[in-house]
């Protein structure tokens, strides 16, 4: 459900072909002008365009296997029906964008360019929205760097809080099995911007120094405080692979039963910091915000109008 999950196959070629001097609308065009330019080229069209590589929904051919052949956000996902399910995010997980910005960037946030991945900006019943968001982060303090922390939690919210909350919803019309939800909010040696930008949080991929041997990390040594969560959630994820339960049983090195998602009315979460911990509904306030706007704009979101754009 992430808004960056999915990119068109259709505007990526006529894009970086128009990019590098060659306009037209036809895929099959553009593909075939890309084909001859030089390499180092469109390498440096992605990256002034920021055209990130991500899966598209993949056009059928006879005789040829396809992987991705619908946008998972309209999918049918019957094949889920009482699949166990591991789902999380980060506590600060957009904070990474944001670490080497000057304060100057905040003068002009544009959120417009962020809510197009979603809603059809265009339309008239759109207008004033972004005003709307922009009062609920922000109040009515002037775009400064004395803004950044809002927009970081706009940044993670919008990317990556509330598109969970959205999967765990379609994973429960499913009828998935147990859903076990977790927030990674241990700051340790082994997070991986720690390192680059002596930052103190939990930000987007933070989780994976203390699941696998990072290679960059071999020469590390590891804390006694990072030696407990590596073993704690390695112990919990092969759990959940080999039982569908990431805590069949309590033990020493884990105290408590991760108690799973078993519909909307209750969102309980396992909070992994240096002490694990129960909660329940995660950033509540901000993801009911989303709640009431996705409500309100369902007219104008992307995917009710063409979901192989997203």
């Amino acid at each position: 459900m992430l808004p960056l999950a999915l990119r068109s196959s259709k505007t990526t070629p006529v894009d970086l072909a128009e990019y590098l001097g060659f306009s037209t609308d036809s895929v099959d065009d553009a593909v075939s002008y890309l084909a001859k330019v030089d390499s180092h080229l469109v390498i440096a069209a992605v990256n002034e365009l920021n055209l990130n590589f991500r899966p598209c929904v993949e056009k059928e051919f006879d005789g040829v296997e396809s992987f991705i052949t619908q946008n998972w956000i309209t999918a049918d996902l019957s094949k889920i029906k009482n699949m166990p399910i591991l789902i999380g995010f980060n506590s600060d997980e957009s904070h990474w964008r944001h670490m080497s910005l000057e304060d100057e960037y905040y003068e002009n946030v544009n959120l417009r360019d962020s809510l197009a991945l979603v809603f059809n900006v265009e339309e008239n019943e759109f207008k004033g929205m972004e005003d709307t968001i922009r009062h609920f982060y922000f109040g009515d303090d002037p775009m400064s760097g004395a803004v950044k922390r809002n927009v970081i939690d706009f940044d993670s919210d919008f990317t990556f809080v509330y598109p969970t909350y959205r999967s765990i919803s379609k994973y429960l019309d499913y009828e998935a099995g147990n859903i076990y939800f977790y927030v990674f909010s241990y700051s340790g040696e082994r997070n991986y911007f720690k390192d680059f930008f002596n930052y103190t949080g939990a930000t987007h991929s933070d989780e994976l120094g203390y699941l696998f041997d990072i290679s960059y990390m071999k020469d590390k040594p590891v804390t006694p405080e990072d030696e407990i969560i590596i073993n704690q959630m390695t112990t919990m994820w092969t759990n959940f692979v080999k039982y569908g339960d990431p805590t069949p049983q309590t033990s020493d090195l884990i105290e408590i039963q991760w108690t799973p998602i078993k519909n909307l009315s209750q969102i309980p979460y396992l909070n992994i910091d240096a002490q694990l911990s129960l909660g329940g509904r995660p950033f509540h306030r901000r993801v009911t915000f989303w709640d009431l706007f996705y409500r309100a704009n369902n007219d104008n979101l992307l995917t009710a109008q063409n979901p192989s754009e997203i």
